[in-house]
């Protein structure tokens, strides 16, 4: 035995006429009727719905208890020119009065449509498109990239040789002994780094990566 609301082919469960799905639901109180209630215990066909007030009328109401023909439409704005009906665009005016946009390229006086330009330049290439977000960052990372290169090259022919030759000089006068072979390791450090400090920063950080 089937659901006993139209249009439902589920199976009515055990000692009941309606399916698992539509056990809560109410049929209407019109003889005959198989439909589900809408309102006041009857469905949209049989009065589940207020209809229209507008006289000779049956369609449903849908707001201030009227349907969707004989509701009020908004009022548009017409031209501001004396005696011109034509809708309003911009002041006020039609586009034949003035209401209109221009299109966008130079010499063109047609009515703008779509993207601030008119129908036949519509694919014009002549205002290209801003880059995205994920140029201007391809951009900025292939930029640093080049600076890092070009600095570190720089860095690594003038500053590291001046470092190298000053740390080393440094060292050989404060960490070795006059009286003894071995070499003080930790002043050997310490007097690498003191030379570093005075490098450039991307000089730093590739003597604290040694």
């Amino acid at each position: 035995m089937r659901c006993y609301f139209n249009g439902c082919l589920n199976a009515a469960a055990p000692a009941s006429a309606k399916c698992a799905f539509h056990r809560h639901r109410r049929q209407c109180h019109e003889a005959g009727c198989r439909n589900q209630v809408f309102a006041r215990n009857r469905c949209v066909r049989h009065g589940g719905k207020r209809t229209c007030v507008h006289p000779g009328c049956t369609a449903n109401a849908r707001r201030n208890n009227v349907c969707s023909r004989h509701g009020v439409r908004p009022d548009k704005r017409e031209c501001s020119v004396p005696a011109c009906a034509n809708l309003a665009h911009r002041f006020q005016r039609c586009i034949s009065h003035g209401g209109r946009r221009d299109c966008r390229i130079t010499g063109c006086t047609t009515h703008a449509r779509s993207g601030g330009f008119c129908w036949k330049h519509r694919h014009s290439n002549q205002f290209p498109s801003s880059p995205t977000a994920s140029t201007g960052s391809d951009t900025e990372s292939s930029w640093w990239s080049d600076a890092k290169s070009s600095d570190w090259s720089d860095a690594k022919s003038s500053d590291w040789s001046d470092a190298k030759s000053s740390a080393w000089s440094d060292a050989k006068s404060s960490a070795w002994s006059d009286t003894t072979d071995d070499v003080d390791v930790a002043a050997l450090d310490a007097a690498i780094l003191a030379s570093c400090l005075t490098l450039s920063t991307e000089t730093q950080r590739h003597c604290a990566g040694l």
